[in-house]
């Protein structure tokens, strides 16, 4: 949950390092032996989905033509529903043709806290990823419509993995990921892929980091949840994530 930015010795935390034991210890230590002069807790998950929603919109110095076209398709999601999904939760923010926010709110769903929850089995039984669709069918029911016209973007390791595995990127690059899209029918097979497979098999596809193969099923079947809840057949991909956006937002990051 810590995000370290070298360039001004800023640490930001995730809000759940407040819920670990002896926090206030452990930061501390980190400020004391990695010299960092100023440590910032702002980060909840409302603010997460906001970062993350500025963090589609930021340029990056020596882009391509490819990668000019791709910042424009992005720029032009504004009013888009944003999607950023982590290991202990999941985001949504809803934003206006103005940029303005309109509606943002943390699930209490990420890839990590619904695989500790809900699966035992190797690879998942029926029930097992039953429980979980249900879980998030209820949990996103509160999910207003979005707006008309709608585009969901989405933002993390979570839809960028998915998209580098559809597409077999490896090893992975970011210019081939960012900007792309992502179909419920293409993301529906992974799912039924990832579920059935066992963990071992899961290690060794094309796109996924090993690292992230134990979570990857809960990651994906969130995923699919908010395109059905949202009633979308899409999802574009964005590969800037939080530290893109907390550039933005500190640094005044250049943007397209």
């Amino acid at each position: 949950p810590l995000i370290h930015c070298n360039l001004s010795h800023l640490l930001w935390s995730r809000a759940e390092l407040r819920h670990v034991p002896l926090s206030n210890e452990c930061v501390a230590r980190i400020s004391r032996d990695k010299a960092i002069w100023r440590i910032e807790f702002c980060i909840n998950g409302g603010e997460r989905g906001e970062l993350a929603t500025g963090s589609r919109h930021t340029s990056r110095i020596g882009h391509n033509t490819e990668h000019s076209r791709t910042h424009a398709r992005l720029n032009r999601c504004r009013g888009t529903p944003c999607h950023s999904g982590g290991g202990g939760s999941t985001e949504f923010i809803y934003g206006n043709s103005a940029g303005r926010v309109e509606f943002r709110h943390s699930y209490d769903v990420g890839s990590v806290r619904l695989t500790e929850r809900f699966i035992r089995a190797d690879p998942l039984s029926p029930s097992e990823r039953e429980h979980v669709t249900a879980h998030l069918r209820e949990t996103f029911a509160t999910l207003p419509p979005p707006p008309p016209a709608s585009e969901l973007v989405g933002v993390a390791g979570t839809v960028t993995t998915l998209y580098a595995m559809e597409h077999r990127i490896d090893p992975y690059d970011s210019g081939r990921v960012h900007g792309g899209t992502l179909t419920r029918l293409q993301l529906e097979q992974l799912v039924e892929r990832l579920c059935t497979l066992p963990l071992a098999e899961r290690r060794t596809l094309p796109g996924l980091q090993p690292k992230r193969a134990g979570v990857i099923p809960a990651g994906a079947l969130i995923l699919l949840g908010a395109l059905r809840a949202l009633r979308l057949d899409q999802c574009r991909v964005s590969d800037r994530g939080l530290r893109w956006g907390l550039m933005a937002h500190r640094f005044g990051a250049p943007r397209t």
